[in-house]
């Protein structure tokens, strides 16, 4: 599915989640490599840009700026996933948080979706959306406890 835009060219939060998933996995590379090979670009990604970039980032995780001489488009991007990582805890536990944020933003963008159609089983993704902010919820206190030592 593809993403709409909220302005002209300008990412909407769906967008904006899987960059900073993308960026997570470049901070903390060793995780960040399963993660990123278990992501179904087409499923799991809301724009040719982020799968190009998804393809990128599997073979050139520890060295992004590598191979992008002839695709600006995804040079600017990556430049975004690298300082995006750069503000992000490179752990385990803030790509763990960064991937549930991603998989709450899909199930609010379903939810939405399924009320201005009119209904739908919105009750068993409202569920599926408590779990996932239990699951953030440990998965920011591990952060906050790795951090702080």
């Amino acid at each position: 599915p593809v993403a709409p835009r909220s302005r002209a060219g300008a990412p909407d939060s769906l967008d904006l989640q899987e960059r900073q998933l993308l960026a997570a996995c470049l901070g903390a590379p060793e995780p960040g490599a399963r993660v990123l090979a278990e992501l179904d670009p087409e499923q799991e990604l809301s724009t040719p840009l982020n799968r190009r970039a998804l393809a990128h980032l599997r073979e050139h995780l520890t060295t992004p700026a590598r191979g992008l001489d002839d695709d600006p488009e995804l040079g600017a991007l990556v430049a975004e996933l690298v300082n995006r990582a750069g503000q992000l805890s490179a752990s385990a536990a803030g790509l763990e948080a960064e991937s549930i944020k991603l998989r709450i933003v899909r199930l609010d963008r379903r939810i939405a979706g399924l009320r201005a159609a009119g209904g739908g089983d919105i009750a068993t993704l409202a569920r599926e959306r408590d779990v996932l902010k239990r699951d953030l919820d440990r998965a920011v206190e591990r952060l906050m406890e790795a951090e702080l030592g």
